[in-house]
């Protein structure tokens, strides 16, 4: 319906994901079919049939536009009549496939969830029109949606926000429709956090050394340092470059000091080579230390992983909650003004509440194959 703005027209906005593909960490970019219906009122339609075929360029038009594409594979559009409570709407439906930009928050890679976000918007003013979350048949996720199943996980909802941005003539509504993809993250455990965990436990080693021979310690610990620097380099060609830190980098970060410390020891412990019993109590009671704060250390990365998935999961479940209590506000809706279509709704919800997992027996059914 209309704003208080007489001249302001409210367009809703359903979108439906088809299927999300090929999430580029390093590029933050996804592949998209997206399926959208936008929806205005139209008075001037009020007698005519619903679903019949108009020719839109005799009526006013939003002129919407999808911001964040960045290439074109399909794009097909066509306009409907739909009349809902006895007034008329122009509908414009519209199939997009191509490869949307998505600027990624990587602060806690590689345990992060990413939203995969198609925006909305319109080459007219924000004066004249609104974009808003169409909540008679809300954005949902298709049947056939997924993603890499082998990199990503794809949360069954669907949220939206709307906001303003500015143009050279002022402001430009939009409409933010997106998903939700968490990383799986055994592959960097594996292949990254355990090695590196395995290869910052070696500068305990170099106290096995002679401690009147300083040069083997350090020469050791220069070997670890490079082997260190090395593994950073690998682990960076999985992200892009940020101007942040990441929660790997910054273990890997503390790993390198770990071994740096433990250099500085052995160069600080060669000083006291005149006094050999008190030389021998402190390289002993560094050793105790150096134990005692990397186990620490490590024990406190763990504790904070598993704090940041613990609060992950429970925000995503919270939002899937709030998804799923819109799609029956919907449903109900549906089924006190028309009876007759509750049921074909209802399923379309339940497929979409359950088709992520469906995909995924699917995936590990064909990898046992």
């Amino acid at each position: 319906m209309e704003t208080t703005n007489s001249l302001k027209k409210t367009v809703y906005v359903r979108m439906v994901f088809i299927r999300m593909d090929n999430v580029e960490t390093l590029k933050e970019q996804f592949d998209g079919d997206v399926y959208f219906r936008a929806r205005w009122r139209e008075p001037k339609l009020d007698n005519l049939k619903e679903n019949q075929p108009v020719d839109h360029r005799n009526f006013w038009n939003p002129a919407i536009q999808i911001r964040n594409k960045v290439s074109e594979k399909f794009s097909k559009t066509w306009y409907e009549v739909l009349t809902i409570n006895g007034e008329a709407y122009l509908v414009q439906k519209s199939r997009q496939i191509g490869t949307f930009a998505e600027r990624l928050e990587l602060h806690d890679f590689p345990f992060d969830s990413q939203p995969l976000n198609v925006c909305f918007t319109s080459s007219l003013p924000e004066s004249e029109l609104e974009l808003v979350p169409d909540t008679v048949k809300p954005s949902e996720i298709g049947v056939s949606c997924y993603i890499h199943a082998q990199e990503w996980d794809l949360e069954p909802f669907v949220e939206s926000e709307t906001s303003v941005a500015a143009t050279e003539e002022g402001y430009s509504p939009i409409l933010n429709i997106r998903g939700l993809a968490s990383r799986k993250y055994s592959f960097f455990i594996w292949n990254i956090i355990i090695i590196m965990t395995l290869i910052g436990s070696l500068p305990l080693t170099t106290f096995a050394i002679n401690r009147n021979n300083p040069q083997r310690r350090l020469l050791l610990g220069f070997i670890l340092a490079l082997t260190g620097v090395s593994f950073r380099f690998m682990a960076n060609q999985s992200i892009p470059k940020i101007p942040y830190q990441t929660l790997l980098d910054r273990y890997l970060l503390v790993s390198m000091l770990f071994n740096y410390l433990v250099c500085i020891w052995h160069i600080i412990v060669s000083r006291f080579e005149d006094d050999s019993d008190t030389q021998g109590t402190m390289d002993l009671y560094a050793f105790i230390a150096t134990v005692i704060i990397y186990i620490a250390y490590q024990l406190a990365f763990l504790i904070v992983v598993v704090v940041k998935i613990l609060l992950k999961q429970r925000k995503i479940k919270e939002k899937v909650q709030v998804y799923q209590t819109n799609l029956e506000n919907a449903s109900n809706a549906v089924q006190v003004k028309n009876p007759i279509k509750v049921n074909k709704l209802q399923k379309r919800q339940t497929v979409a509440k359950f088709s992520h997992l469906i995909l995924k027996s699917s995936y590990e059914k064909e990898k046992t194959e």
